[in-house]
């Protein structure tokens, strides 16, 4: 197979974002990205990479080239060579590619998972005369701001149409999307409808892509096959990049970890409020309550508790009918060393609510830790304790910036209104700027340096419930009632941590489960390892 790799664009979005060189030479997983695309095809096939002379003349990427492919051509372009788009860069090595030998024309950024075997063995038992892989459903790359080319098929998987950046349907997911991998039977076929393309000035959103062609031909009737794929993964932007390397970090340090949940770091009572029956993830095919569902090979509860900080004592309120059903004290026992359950025999009016029920508990000089269940923290518990120990600090909440889940949904989050270093003012599911990715935003977990203030801030707050402002979820939150401490001069503080991940929707849990089954499907990535 011949292989047709344009990667001479100058790279204008990951510039301004301040990397430096060819995005090909960006490096992913301690690879340079165009690795990655290469390890997508056979060592046997020839590769012709069509390069910018300026990358060639001031970057090691010649070497890097000539290290990952054993059979290649390297063809140096200028600027103006590649102005128009991806056609007319193809357009430069026409005189390489014979008229009887298979074409792919491949984008340098990104990968997916795929057979590439079964995809040969598919193509030349049919008669297509083209194909192009694709994903549909969910898939992260599908929920950010990159658009790619989408297709139309029939009941034979032939694609009738093509649309660049433009989904045929409303929801995208729901539309096949080109991967950025293009097949054509003959290099002829492929050079003479890459000129037709040229010499009719087509283009769609200004450029020429290699979907193009594809559009003539079947307007010649002949057939072009759409192949799905199982994975996609997309570094076309430097959002796309963060996004994977985000969760290439988290899944990392998930590879063979050996954690001491009951190693004290900080000296709390940490209580968890479990006493609802919310079920958001029927869709999913769950019909238990949130904290119940499968995360990480094991119930969420036991996956999401353990990134928290670790105290002396942990405090589980629980609705009595759960403990029957579920034995909810056996979940937790295989985590925590004699955990302390609170049982009540119906459902509060809200977390405060529910909170409240340990005050008897808790010594009111106690330092205690509130947290949530439906979030994975990552963060250095050595830093949180040092901090910990300003005794003039009187609470802190752990906060999170610049992450995927706020570029989505901002208003979905609490944000956390600072001012020389404290936290002047909490806003639940509002936002406090036009650039919400930037503001410290709440995890879901205080610390209290006395639980009187967690459990007195709570019933002011709730005394406040029928004035203006004030709707049934605030006066029932935790969150908002800490504005009542810092009305009272107390001082609040913010730790950052370094990972947040959101587990508040169906997409969040399909998101975290997509890519540990990726990470988990890459030999070389550490999670793999320890799995397997």
């Amino acid at each position: 197979m011949k292989i047709i790799i344009p990667m001479a664009g100058k790279g204008k979005r990951y510039n301004d974002a301040a990397f430096h060189g060819p995005k090909p030479l960006v490096e992913i997983d301690g690879r340079p990205m165009i690795e990655h695309v290469v390890n997508l095809f056979s060592p046997d096939d020839e590769f012709i990479f069509i390069c910018n002379e300026e990358h060639l003349q001031k970057t090691p990427m010649r070497q890097v080239l000539s290290n990952i492919a054993q059979k290649h051509k390297i063809i140096s372009v200028t600027n103006e060579q590649i102005v128009g788009g991806p056609i007319y860069t193809c357009k430069t090595v026409f005189n390489l590619i014979k008229d009887d030998e298979e074409v792919i024309v491949n984008y340098c950024d990104f990968t997916m998972k795929w057979n590439y075997l079964h995809f040969l063995q598919t193509i030349r038992a049919s008669s297509c005369a083209g194909a192009i892989p694709s994903f549909r459903g969910f898939h992260p790359a599908s929920l950010g701001d990159t658009y790619y080319a989408y297709l139309k098929i029939n009941k034979d998987n032939q694609v009738t149409e093509l649309r660049e950046k433009e989904p045929f349907s409303n929801n995208r997911l729901e539309d096949h999307a080109s991967t950025g991998t293009y097949y054509f039977k003959t290099g002829a076929m492929f050079k003479k409808y890459a000129e037709k393309v040229m010499g009719l000035g087509m283009n769609a959103k200004g450029e020429a892509y290699i979907t193009l062609p594809y559009t003539l031909m079947i307007s010649d009737g002949l057939p072009v096959l759409c192949y799905e794929v199982e994975k996609f993964i997309c570094w076309g932007t430097p959002r796309d990049y963060e996004t994977y390397k985000f969760w290439s970090e988290f899944f990392f340090k998930r590879a063979g970890q050996i954690v001491g949940f009951n190693n004290v770091n900080i000296k709390t009572t940490n209580i968890f409020p479990l006493a609802s029956d919310k079920r958001d993830f029927k869709d999913l095919g769950f019909d238990t309550p949130n904290f119940l569902i499968p995360l990480l090979n094991r119930p969420l509860i036991n996956s999401t508790v353990t990134s928290y900080p670790k105290g002396v004592r942990n405090i589980f309120i629980c609705l009595q009918e759960h403990e029957q059903k579920y034995n909810i004290k056996n979940l937790l026992q295989k985590v925590f060393h004699q955990p302390e359950i609170i049982l009540l025999e119906q459902k509060t009016a809200g977390n405060s609510a529910t909170i409240l029920k340990s005050e008897e508990h808790i010594d009111q000089n106690t330092p205690v830790c509130v947290s949530g269940n439906t979030y994975l923290l990552d963060y250095d518990e050595r830093r949180l304790s040092h901090l910990l120990e300003k005794q003039d600090i009187d609470v802190v909440l752990l906060s999170f910036t610049h992450h995927e889940c706020i570029l989505r949904d901002p208003t979905n989050h609490s944000y956390l209104k600072i001012k020389d270093g404290r936290v002047e003012q909490i806003c639940e599911k509002t936002t406090i700027s036009e650039h919400p990715d930037r503001d410290e935003a709440f995890t879901g977990t205080a610390i209290y340096r006395r639980s009187s203030d967690l459990f007195r801030s709570i019933k002011q707050n709730m005394n406040l419930a029928h004035e203006d402002g004030y709707t049934k979820f605030t006066a029932n939150s935790f969150l908002t009632a800490i504005n009542e401490l810092i009305k009272e001069g107390k001082k609040v503080v913010t730790f950052e941590v370094d990972k947040f991940i959101s587990l508040f929707s169906s997409t969040d849990y399909q998101e975290l489960v997509y890519w540990q089954e990726y990470f988990d499907s890459l030999l070389y990535h550490p999670y793999s390892k320890m799995v397997h």
